[in-house]
């Protein structure tokens, strides 16, 4: 295995496999401007026979579905165990599937025991930072606040986030920021 070049960020990362044409992409999800979500789906787009294995500390089970979903073959924690990353590489670059054994019984009981959410990344960053503020127990007023927004347009920016994610209440709310990380990367 070679590695070709590295990316700072989701556009950079997109620009530089449609210059380079590589086998295997290896795509973090958080990073500056373009995230890896939606570097993923223009990858798709533009180089659609490179293969995108996302690589991430983010092991929510809506965001490996998203990733999943948005064209990636494979997704590994960054907290595997070594040589499941190579593995991984190994089986993306024949086309086939991979999942991080750590993420199996995570996945399987969200299938089994939880109704479908509604994925993340349908979400605007507006929207992600008010549904945050309101899983961590902000009020919308406080959240207005500190996002410099009228305490209706904060209601406004919950009920359309809501409505995409099927969230009825602040209980579902909380639950789904926490299944999807968001309170992991507020510590």
């Amino acid at each position: 295995m070679d590695c070709i070049g590295t990316a700072a960020n989701g556009d950079e990362a997109v620009e530089l496999a449609s210059r380079l044409c590589p086998d295997v992409v290896i795509m973090d999800i958080k990073m500056p401007g373009c995230d890896g979500l939606e570097a993923t789906r223009r990858l798709k787009r533009h180089v659609p026979e490179t293969k995108v294995l996302v690589f991430s500390m983010r092991p929510a089970v809506s965001v490996v579905v998203a990733a999943l979903r948005a064209g990636a073959l494979g997704y590994v924690s960054k907290s595997s165990e070594n040589g499941v990353l190579i593995e991984a590489i190994q089986v993306v670059v024949k086309g086939e599937r991979f999942l991080d054994p750590h993420l199996t019984d995570s996945m399987l009981r969200a299938i089994l025991d939880d109704p479908p959410l509604g994925e993340p990344s349908t979400l605007t960053r507006r929207e992600h930072e008010v549904l945050l503020g309101v899983a961590l127990g902000f009020t919308n007023h406080v959240i207005g606040e500190d996002l410099a927004l009228s305490t209706k347009t904060v209601e406004s920016y919950r009920a359309r986030a809501c409505e995409k994610l099927d969230l009825p209440d602040r209980p579902a709310i909380v639950k789904f920021a926490l299944m999807s990380g968001w309170m992991d990367e507020e510590e």
